[in-house]
């Protein structure tokens, strides 16, 4: 009698006679478990069926619960419940069935689930700063400086010639820009009321703001959580304590991050007013007096055009992480010609989406180096054994070594034979479906599995 595993969101949604006539009528044994409920032995089931919430369960994820279970992946199947439920109502048991017969037609594919671990050593590129560099060294990692090698990737490792170390990671750490969020004249500047966040800090300890009006500037990139915190702490404290006139003028809406959004609250409650606003458009001039600057600005919500007489003007600095152009460190063109600037560096994602490679931003070194830790230590999993070539039906027309776009297909220069890197391959599909002579083998995954927008780079 063949043994399935069924799990599922509610398993009282499955007719006890429905399931009886199966078990009868098919010579299944059927056991139903909520999903989030612990199976002692996965090895002892045939198949495993997955029932409901079928686009979060990408092959990564797929392989990752087989490694976790123990079991050959191609035992696992994921059954769109509430797509086929909402399109199909009427017939949606009999296509459950049918689905699951024709999954246990198929043959098992042999696949084993491995974690692959990379070296517990980083390549900085072009140089560690002291901080990262610290921060490594505070985790254990080895850090590798060599500006003048090259890299070539390996599994999921990279190798440096000539010097042959190995690493599991590489870090660009990308060079600074530090500019104002807007042109000031000299004559501004010369007012002495354009100052920065720590001068504002200092001087809010010894100096009585009661009556003035004060705007605080906040560009587009690169101010990070601590000084949105600090701006939300003294902008309160001001309209608070010394009942001055506060304006927050921001180019970008407001990351969210923690205690963020309720020290926004409290600084718009003690009557701080923010607007949003473009800073190209924005025009800052000194008084006749000098004693202050004229900061006009137009509303991006109600594009009304304002004039503030501030007597001080506190301007935070744009960080922009230039370009970086990593292709000349590569020993191959299916590298990135650069890695450019995030979309929002309030963000610390890290990674340019290359997988090994991460991006070192300013003030977030040691959050990076938990990201890299994590990385080193747990790998990835992967699959042996899922994709195959037909050497025979194979042409070395290259269009699998130029459609991948995780690097894992390569050609073996002793043989002349295209092979697929099980270490780095994500089993999207593309280097099959673009290969002209049907060459690559996807075993296990029927053709809409691997087709599909998920398997294609969704979200993991």
């Amino acid at each position: 009698m063949t043994k399935l595993l069924w799990l599922v969101d509610n398993p009282l949604l499955l007719p006890d006679f429905w399931l009886e006539k199966m078990e009868k009528e098919k010579g299944w044994k059927i056991e139903i478990r909520d999903r989030e409920s612990k199976v002692l032995n996965f090895i002892d089931y045939d198949r495993i069926f997955i029932l409901g919430d079928s686009l979060s369960f990408t092959r990564e994820r797929l392989s990752l619960l087989a490694y976790e279970w123990k079991v050959n992946p191609s035992k696992i199947q994921v059954f769109p419940w509430e797509e086929v439920k909402i399109v199909f109502p009427q017939s949606f048991f009999s296509i459950l069935e049918q689905f699951i017969a024709q999954s246990l037609a198929k043959p098992l594919a042999p696949l084993v689930a491995e974690r692959v671990v990379p070296e517990n050593k980083v390549l900085v590129l072009p140089q560690a700063s002291q901080t990262l560099d610290q921060a490594l060294k505070e985790k254990g990692i080895e850090t590798v400086v060599a500006p003048s090698s090259t890299l070539r990737r390996e599994g999921i490792n990279f190798h440096l010639f000539p010097s042959g170390d190995t690493v599991g990671a590489v870090v660009v750490s990308p060079p600074e820009e530090i500019t104002p969020p807007v042109s000031f004249s000299s004559e501004v500047e010369d007012t002495r009321k354009l100052v920065d966040l720590k001068f504002m800090e200092k001087e809010i300890e010894k100096k009585d703001f009661r009556g003035e009006t004060i705007i605080f500037l906040l560009p587009k990139r690169g101010v990070t959580e601590k000084e949105w915190l600090q701006t939300f702490y003294l902008s309160r404290l001001l309209a608070k304590r010394d009942r001055a006139e506060i304006f927050v003028l921001v180019e970008e809406v407001l990351v969210a991050g923690e205690n963020l959004e309720k020290e926004y609250r409290q600084a718009r409650s003690c009557g701080v007013i923010f607007e949003k606003v473009t800073f190209s458009s924005l025009f800052a001039q000194p008084t006749l007096d000098m004693r202050g600057i004229e900061v006009e600005f137009t509303t991006e919500r109600d594009r009304l055009k304002r004039k503030i007489k501030a007597d001080w003007l506190v301007s935070l600095p744009e960080r922009n992480v230039l370009p970086f152009d990593l292709a000349p460190f590569f020993d191959s063109d299916r590298i990135e010609e650069a890695i450019l600037p995030l979309a929002n560096p309030n963000l610390s994602s890290f990674s340019p989406g290359i997988e090994g490679i991460f991006v070192s931003l300013p003030g977030e070194e040691k959050n990076l180096v938990q990201v890299i830790e994590k990385y080193l230590t747990q790998g990835i999993v992967r699959e042996r054994g899922r994709v195959e070539v037909n050497e025979e039906k194979c042409i070395l027309c290259l269009t699998c070594l130029r459609t991948c776009p995780w690097r894992a297909v390569a050609i073996e220069k002793e043989r002349k034979k295209t092979r697929v890197n099980w270490e780095l391959c994500h089993l999207c599909g593309l280097c099959a479906s673009f290969c002209p002579a049907h060459a690559i083998e996807i075993k296990g995954l029927s053709f809409e599995d691997w087709l599909s927008p998920v398997s294609l780079g969704g979200e993991k």
